[in-house]
């Protein structure tokens, strides 16, 4: 038996949401306007992979870039398509008629949702064409394809929920429209680094876990994680569950039976609170982890990852990486953009990595060169006609507290000729060069951080400074940074570092003498009147004093480095660290070697290199071998 709008009045309920379905399909399909959306969405997708990511330009044989573009196309068909599902209901007062028949709200939503959903896997089908003419230049890896259709079919559904329900909120398609598309528009690009950036430190980590694009990108790259699809199927739950809420509203009569209303809010937000906590805690678990691709591109390493675990401060990691760059070199870029995204996923709260092009922030391009010697590297392009240079950054930053380490394309790139023509580009290992960056960074930082651990007294810092009348403004200054400086360390140092004062002018100058007797230190003189002042230190630990000389110039990470190398001349021999400067031809000579052996039984020693500017905050005793063979660099 049936009524006269088609619905099945005795029919059980799996009867019911199959003939619903298909009667919403039928309608999508003979619809005009969704033909025409469907369409507009191929066709874009074509336009942005042919032309906007210049297929072929990338030398890629790839369609990662098909994928990247269809978020904001989805979010303009899932709008279009779910705008009149219910507003059409309410606007023509069929909503009240479907509702008296009896059927469960659950099914009547479930009709709709499922009808959108085999509808736009339908229009995601006509895109196969694309990978299988991509398919025919190289092989394919058919299983990150398959990935990437899995994440752009759940980020569809959770567009076509989200939809649904704004749908069902308004009798006007077109408010409904809106609403979906802005929600869409937050849900998924919140999370973008030009959002991020004006985030609080705090929100960063809340907004990545519950924006839609990290673990979107994470199926993009064919890494198979149960945390992502959990995390989809949970969001259609939600949308999906208020969706029910709000039809079920309409057969309330009012007040009606206020009990039973109360009890379907409460159960509505226990299982939209269930859902939420769920993800919450799937965030701090790492769960089933399957990577797809050929190469086990984004699979990170046992000790990368005891690494990542270490990090009990911020640690950035930064890519500097030219969106217009040599041709070779995008493929790798690629590559290495995947992999960052891997070490955010496995990293914890203090991780935060970044990928950015200098050139568009004249900010970041002046940090980069001034701050960390970051500087674009010119790449000659070769075609029919001539040659050219084209300037690109290919850099990552890793920086850790104070510490940071920069690794340029002699790290990254690792280059192959093939022919007299042909030269072959890949990455250099490039977990192995982040990651003993990582370990770099987060043993330098600890070391400067517990300089005070090799001493066998307390380190006593003494400041023989003038009255501050008697100082001339800058060094007030000076004084000033330098107090806020010892204060910090002097509370960091469980007592082992004590900062002290005197006037050298005071009791008749009778401490001015002692310093110009012990130290050799004289007063300063003012340029200007030529009236002398004091401004001297020295560091004592046990029997052993030293002077302390004013770092030039003066700032207060100079300041704190000086007092750590004063710290270190405190240290027993056996902790010290020697670094060796070999010559580049003969490090491996036995000599060599039996003299490293030699003082490695009485310091820690190192090898190293003059080009590493490091040596000079971390090494107590620096040793050239054989340097008459050194050049000049």
């Amino acid at each position: 038996m049936t009524d006269q709008s088609g619905y099945s009045t005795g029919a059980n309920n799996g009867a019911v949401l199959f003939h619903l379905i298909r009667k919403e399909l039928v309608l999508l399909c003979l619809s005009p306007v969704a033909a025409l959306i469907a369409l507009a969405f191929i066709g874009a997708s074509l336009f942005s992979f042919f032309w906007l990511e210049a297929f072929f330009a990338r030398n890629i044989v790839d369609v990662r870039p098909l994928f990247s573009a269809m978020p904001l196309l989805l979010m303009l068909l899932s709008s279009a398509l779910t705008m009149r599902l219910w507003s059409d209901e309410k606007r023509q007062g069929s909503l009240h008629a479907l509702l008296a028949y009896g059927h469960p709200t659950r099914i009547l939503v479930l009709g709709k949702f499922l009808a959108c959903t085999l509808f736009v896997s339908g229009v995601l089908l006509l895109t196969l064409p694309v990978p299988l003419a991509v398919s025919a230049f190289a092989a394919l890896d058919w299983a990150v394809v398959a990935c990437g259709y899995l994440a752009v079919f759940l980020l569809a559904c959770c567009f076509l929920s989200a939809g649904v329900f704004f749908s069902a909120c308004s009798a006007n398609a077109i408010v409904s429209f809106l609403l979906s598309f802005v929600f869409s528009m937050v849900f998924y690009f919140a999370a973008s680094s030009q959002i991020l950036q004006l985030l609080d430190a705090g929100l960063i980590a809340l907004v990545r876990q519950f924006s839609a694009m990290l673990h979107f990108e994470t199926l993009l790259n064919g890494v198979l994680s149960l945390q992502d699809i959990l995390y989809f199927l949970s969001i259609i739950f939600v949308f999906l569950v208020l969706n029910v809420f709000v039809v079920e509203r309409g057969r309330w009569s009012r007040p009606g039976n206020t009990l039973y209303h109360n009890g379907v809010r409460i159960l509505t937000l226990l299982l939209i609170g269930n859902v939420l906590c769920a993800n919450f805690l799937l965030a701090k678990w790492q769960p089933m982890r399957l990577d797809l691709t050929a190469d086990k591109h984004y699979s990170l390493g046992t000790a990368t990852k005891k690494y990542l675990g270490q990090i009990d401060a911020p640690l950035l990691i930064r890519a500097y990486l030219s969106k217009k760059s040599h041709p070779m070199l995008m493929p790798i870029k690629d590559e290495l953009t995947a992999l960052l995204s891997e070490y955010a996923h496995v990293g914890n709260r203090y991780l935060e990595v970044e990928i950015v092009d200098p050139r568009d922030d004249p900010y970041q391009e002046m940090e980069a060169v001034s701050k960390y010697g970051i500087q674009s590297t010119p790449f000659q392009v070769n075609d029919r006609f001539q040659a050219s240079y084209i300037n690109a950054y290919f850099h990552v930053l890793v920086q850790y507290g104070d510490q940071f380490e920069v690794l340029d394309a002699k790290n990254l790139i690792d280059m192959k000729l093939i022919n007299e023509t042909e030269m072959e580009i890949g990455l250099r290992n490039p977990e192995y060069a982040i990651t003993s960056a990582i370990k770099k960074v987060i043993s330098r930082f600890r070391q400067s951080a517990d300089f005070l651990s090799g001493l066998d007294q307390p380190l006593l810092f003494t400041g023989y400074f003038s009255a501050d009348n008697a100082l001339p403004a800058d060094y007030r200054a000076y004084k000033n940074t330098l107090l806020e400086v010892l204060a910090e360390m002097q509370k960091i140092s469980g007592g082992r570092f004590i900062a002290r004062f005197a006037d050298p002018d005071n009791n008749k100058g009778q401490v001015a003498e002692k310093l110009v007797k012990g130290f050799g230190f004289q007063p300063y003189k003012e340029k200007n009147t030529g009236k002398p002042f004091w401004f001297s230190m020295t560091l004592r630990s046990g029997d052993k004093a030293i002077p302390m000389l004013l770092p030039q110039p003066f700032t207060t990470d100079s300041f704190r480095q000086a007092i750590e190398r004063g710290a270190r001349q405190f240290v027993p021999a056996s902790q010290k660290t020697l670094l060796l400067v070999y010559p580049p031809f003969n490090r491996h000579h036995h000599e060599f070697t039996s003299l490293e052996e030699q003082l490695g039984q009485v310091m820690k020693v190192r090898i190293t290199d003059l080009l590493d500017e490091s040596y000079q905050q971390n090494a107590d005793i620096l040793l050239l071998v054989s340097p008459e063979q050194l050049n000049e660099e």
